[in-house]
């Protein structure tokens, strides 16, 4: 096997590439892991502020005061843009405020929407926030510890919807 790159022809180069991105992607993953586990049970203000993603704590339930920022797409509600999502569970354990800000200032006033929400939560992880015509259907820890991901329905709408929050500090 050749010593160095320079050696190599140009058909082993990429493989070689290849294989040197999967290593440090798994050294990357596995110094996250370590963090995460060395952060859990030192609150946010005591961290770091440049810790990262690898660094928030997993999510098993939420509480009043929680705070989601993210985003929503969905054919219908968003006319399939990417929009700024807020999620706010509060003031009761069962109720909650989520509103869509547009992130290009080109959103409508009929299609603009800041109301309450009901927070309902299920046995195996899941959560939903829900008013009268559309329901966010989701995941703790969907998308990477402190997020909450999942389906957006909206009108009876099911296929092409989607979000995701993440807990902000």
């Amino acid at each position: 096997m050749p010593s160095s790159r320079e050696d190599m022809s140009p058909e082993t180069r990429p493989l070689q590439r290849r294989r040197e991105r999967r290593q440090l992607g798994l050294a990357v993953c596995l110094l996250g892991l370590v963090a995460t586990e060395a952060w859990v049970g030192v609150s946010r203000t005591q961290r770091p502020k440049t810790t990262g993603i690898a660094l928030r704590a997993e999510l098993s339930t939420v509480s009043p005061g929680d705070r989601f920022v993210g985003w929503i797409r969905h054919p219908v509600l968003t006319s399939r843009q990417k929009f700024d999502l807020v999620v706010e569970v509060g003031p009761g354990e069962e109720e909650g405020a989520w509103k869509i800000i547009d992130p290009n200032k080109r959103l409508k006033a009929r299609k603009s929407y800041e109301g309450p929400c009901k927070v309902i939560r299920y046995d195996d992880g899941g959560i939903a926030f829900r008013d009268l015509d559309t329901l966010l259907n989701g995941t703790l820890n969907g998308a990477g510890p402190g997020t909450i991901s999942g389906r957006t329905v909206q009108g009876g709408l099911k296929w092409g919807g989607f979000f995701e929050v993440k807990l902000e500090e």
